[in-house]
């Protein structure tokens, strides 16, 4: 049986990166990515998707994410960045291929450089627009040969969608017709509405669920974050408006459980909150997840009002539907409007406050 759609957001540098995901079997994808940060302004995002699925399928991933990884931050991204990978299939002697798409970001030129073996290609909106860039697609990997990179200039608010196969392939069905659905749903998903989890929601919506591992991605840059001052021998991060992926229009609270939050800083601090926690009881990511959002509450109660309300997203469907929400963990902040959704594992109180914009101060945490 697949499971849920699951769903992660993460920001490297100036990029921001959402995550939707969708084992056919089990827990484990043959569908690996990645984030890596080159550490010189650049960042490489990377979706690619093994041959076959389940436990075999999800080990040969994260064999070539990781050699991927390694070549990223061992050598210059020419025709031979690939070679690894392409010597590790070759030296399976499989019949069957693997993909890859890699886009190296340069947030500060707003440049795309990317590098396609034999996978899909990239989905970029623009206001109202949805394209896919006329980029080379080289062989799959396993087939030693030299590849080339393109490099694509991005407007503002533009956004990028990466996708595997099973989120638009459909068996009776043609590839074509999956590919013009996932970029007519796309169209005006720019800027902070560019959401994966809410592509797969339309594509699936449209074309079904998948019969096959599936994976959607969606990328952003942000503009560089300006520093207002020094305090306490650190950079202070200027205030921020700007939502976390996947915001967008939801109701008003109604909320049941409550708790009163706050912190020492920010006095443009909120007078109150209200957030909506959608879980998966039976998942151990999202018991930490309501034990980070739990925290968070107890250390800002000296500042601000936070009502909570925690939501089995099994037994709510409609309710997470209502709410764009497809998987779990998923915090949605109802009020203050905007509102802002931030989805997958919470690691601490402190960057999930960040990540809901709500005033959190170091010394707390």
């Amino acid at each position: 049986m697949p499971t849920l759609w699951r769903s992660s957001a993460n920001r490297v540098q100036s990029v921001t990166v959402e995550v939707c995901w969708r084992p056919a079997q089990g827990e484990t994808s043959g569908d690996f990515h990645d984030i890596v940060d080159l550490f010189d302004g650049r960042v490489a995002v990377i979706l690619g998707d093994a041959p076959s699925s389940g436990a075999v399928a999800a080990e040969l991933g994260e064999q070539l994410r990781f050699e991927l990884r390694r070549a990223l931050r061992s050598r210059d991204h020419g025709p031979d960045l690939l070679r690894p990978l392409d010597d590790l299939m070759a030296s399976r002697g499989m019949d069957k291929i693997a993909t890859v798409v890699i886009a190296v970001l340069d947030p500060d030129r707003r440049h795309a450089e990317v590098t396609n073996a034999g996978h899909l290609p990239i989905l970029v909106t623009s206001g109202s627009q949805a394209h896919f860039l006329e980029e080379r697609v080289d062989p799959p990997l396993g087939v030693v040969t030299p590849r080339r990179s393109i490099t694509y200039e991005l407007v503002d608010e533009s956004a990028l969608f990466m996708f595997t196969d099973g989120l638009v392939e459909r068996r009776g069905a043609s590839l074509t017709d999956g590919l013009a659905t996932a970029r007519e749903v796309a169209r005006g998903m720019t800027g902070a509405a560019a959401s994966a989890a809410e592509l797969a929601r339309r594509a699936t919506d449209r074309l079904g669920q998948p019969t096959d591992d599936a994976t959607a991605m969606s990328v952003r840059l942000r503009s560089p974050e300006p520093f207002a001052r020094i305090s306490g021998g650190q950079l202070t991060p200027a205030r921020r408006s700007e939502p976390v992926p996947g915001s967008g229009q939801w109701g008003g609270p109604g909320l049941g459980t409550s708790g009163n939050g706050g912190s020492a800083a920010a006095p443009t601090a909120p007078a109150g909150a209200a957030l909506r926690v959608y879980l998966d009881p039976t998942d151990l990511i999202s018991m930490r997840a309501q034990r980070v959002v739990e925290d968070m509450v107890s250390q800002l109660s000296a500042r601000i009002l936070i009502d909570v309300d925690f939501i089995d997203i099994a037994v709510s469907p409609d309710l997470a539907d209502s709410d764009g929400v497809l998987a779990a963990p998923t915090v949605v902040r109802l009020l203050p409007r905007p509102p802002v959704k931030v989805v997958g594992g919470l690691r601490s109180a402190s960057e999930l406050a960040r990540a809901l914009q709500l005033p959190f101060s170091e010394e707390i945490s």
